[in-house]
């Protein structure tokens, strides 16, 4: 009997070359139909399988003795699912109510586009993996909820009616990174009840209705280094997120906001890059005690930055240029925002900034049309940068080159010595204590 690893090594090469386009060589090159086309070799690396359902733990060690799937459920040893080829009109892979370890790869998962199911559905799942396989012509390539250490990686969605991955309901400590989707008409990922501790990195998105959607709340999560191109909705939209970082995400072409954040809260958006947005680049609500900062937005047809509300946030070293709109908006319910350092290039507005808030802090920038003079040559412009809105604020240390921060020296102060006091005030002085004195003894003696 040949060994498990020799099996694997073998389905999951067939599964690598298909991938590459490169067909593997069958052990038959016709059928009853004539030759095999190329197109067709890859799928035939498959075996068909039946749908998968598992409705708890026995029930999945049940199916893994009858089937001879390799594994024993634990994390050491997973039950490994590989090498299939689904494609029932309900959903190929069904799992409820288990914790134990699985592994479902190198599968296609596919159908005819005609009353099919989701390609999977997971709920109340803890521990599974879902990596290296193919979701297409389904109703959504994937619909979980309520799920816990679960692992989506390296997958390919595309061409399904509705998203490329639904989560239903939760996602805690699961990790969604390094899968490509497109062609998805809902969107391309959706939590709607909340993200907790958890990562969604290094995924690539385009041709979907909407890029990356987490509603409900997003708590200690990372949502980084993904690539999201033509999405005709927000690239990435974010409710509630607290103790989350927003970085090195790039987003082009958005027919709405690049980077859209309602409601925020120790959080971080750092390093993003969005270009070409059709609404804002970075849009806020309820920004509290957050960052935005090292973020490059070019050329989006509305504001660069907006903070719709918030107060205690920090934005700084952003780059913004060529934006329709105001590089940086603050409206009224923006308070004690600190905007320094950042860089504003040839937006097209008469005044490249608008704060309508309360005790903002706008100090440090850089202005593409307010670089001189600097006749001290102290690397500060001359005058104030005067910023758009009602409470009539103004950059008093506007830049004259992007990105350096010039010294300013702040006078010292020294006690003064007092002046000398008058010989007149201190013979005066004298003769009223002297009149005091003779007064007290005239007192005395009175008594």
């Amino acid at each position: 009997m040949r060994s498990y690893r020799g099996m694997m090594l073998a389905v999951m090469l067939a599964f690598s070359l298909g991938a590459l386009g490169i067909c593997p060589v069958l052990q038959s090159s016709v059928t009853d139909g004539g030759l095999i086309s190329p197109a067709n070799q890859f799928e035939l690396a498959y075996t068909h399988h039946d749908a998968i359902w598992i409705q708890s733990n026995q029930d999945m060690i049940d199916q893994a003795d009858d089937e001879s799937w390799p594994g024993d459920g634990s994390a050491e040893n997973p039950f490994i699912i590989t090498g299939f080829s689904f494609d029932s009109d309900t959903q190929p892979l069904r799992i409820w109510n288990t914790d134990l370890y699985w592994v479902f790869t190198g599968n296609l998962v596919d159908s005819d586009l005609t009353d099919q199911q989701c390609g999977t559905w997971l709920d109340g799942v803890e521990n599974g993996v879902i990596t290296d396989n193919i979701f297409r012509h389904r109703h959504a390539g994937m619909y979980i909820l309520n799920v816990e250490n679960v692992n989506i990686t390296n997958n390919e969605i595309y061409d399904n009616l509705g998203y490329g991955m639904e989560f239903g309901g939760w996602i805690q400590r699961c990790n969604v990174s390094g899968n490509t989707i497109y062609d998805c008409p809902n969107g391309a990922i959706r939590v709607p009840a909340g993200t907790f501790n958890s990562t969604i990195i290094g995924n690539t998105i385009y041709d979907c209705t909407g890029g990356i959607t987490l509603l409900g709340s997003v708590q200690k999560s990372i949502i980084s280094h993904n690539q999201i191109d033509e999405v005709t909705a927000t690239g990435i939209a974010i409710a509630m997120a607290r103790d989350s970082t927003v970085s090195f995400n790039t987003v082009t072409n958005a027919t709405d906001n690049g980077i859209q954040i309602t409601g925020s809260t120790n959080s971080l958006v750092a390093n993003n890059t969005i270009i070409s947005s059709d609404e804002d680049g970075i849009a806020t609500s309820y920004l509290d005690e957050s960052t935005i900062e090292y973020n490059s937005i070019v050329d989006c047809s509305e504001v660069g930055i907006k903070v719709v509300s918030g107060e205690n946030s920090t934005i700084q070293w952003n780059t913004v240029e060529g934006c329709t709109g105001y590089a940086l908006e603050l409206a009224a319910n923006a308070e004690s925002m600190k905007v320094n350092y950042n860089t504003f290039i040839d937006n097209s507005v008469a005044c490249q900034i608008y704060d309508d808030g309360t005790t903002n802090d706008i100090s440090f920038n850089y202005y593409s049309d307010w670089t001189s003079p600097d006749n001290d040559a102290n690397g500060i412009v001359d005058s104030p940068y005067s910023v758009h809105g009602d409470v009539e604020n103004a950059d008093p240390y506007p830049l004259t080159v992007a990105g350096v921060i010039p010294e300013i020296e702040t006078p010292t102060t020294t006690p003064e010595t007092p002046a000398p006091i008058p010989m007149e005030l201190v013979v005066l002085g004298a003769g009223a204590v002297l009149a005091i004195i003779i007064v007290a003894g005239v007192v005395l003696k009175k008594r």
